[in-house]
């Protein structure tokens, strides 16, 4: 059972893929969802396996799909609802991608709040110093341009002195490996 359980999944990504790309056939974004979700259903029949790596990675593709308005169109509410299933996974790269979704005000309502709210929940989580200087230096450039929020340059220098901090703890650690 286990074993044609993964096989039915990655079967059913194949065709979301083959539905997302227009291979052969119409491209069709509501079909390449719906085989998606389906993989993720057929997934979690594995008891033995994590599967919360597998959600991660389809509920960020068919945030894409949203996204792009690929095969389907544009839709900044089912972006951000997919994105927001992967972030309740601590998922990074959705936290990047809606916190630069809210920054930017792309599909959606500018909101530089909540994007500084999701770069320091990626600085909280901590899962490597790259990306934690990213977030930081996101900070600070929201400070220092006032992209929705007033502009601080106090609380700007404040992210980019953290920043460097951290991107100096990354080279040391990298000079230490280089030893």
């Amino acid at each position: 059972e286990s074993v044609e359980s993964i096989y039915r999944a990655n079967v059913m990504r194949m065709l979301a893929d083959i539905y997302r790309a227009g291979v052969g056939i119409e491209k069709n974004g509501k079909k390449a969802i719906k085989y998606l979700q389906a993989a993720i259903d057929e997934a979690a029949k594995v008891g033995n396996i994590d599967i919360r790596s597998i959600k991660c990675t389809i509920y960020n593709e068919i945030a894409d799909i949203y996204f792009i308005g690929d095969g389907i169109e544009k839709n900044g509410y089912q972006t951000t609802k997919w994105l927001k299933k992967a972030i309740m996974l601590n998922d990074i790269g959705a936290m990047r991608k809606l916190a630069e979704i809210y920054k930017t005000g792309e599909i959606v309502k500018q909101n530089s709040i909540k994007a500084i709210h999701l770069y320091k929940k990626i600085i909280k989580l901590n899962v490597n110093a790259r990306a934690n200087v990213e977030a930081m230096k996101n900070i600070a450039e929201i400070y220092r341009d006032g992209v929705g929020v007033e502009a601080d340059d106090h609380k700007a220098k404040i992210w980019f002195n953290k920043a460097v901090k951290e991107s100096k703890k990354l080279t040391d650690n990298i000079n230490v490996l280089l030893k």
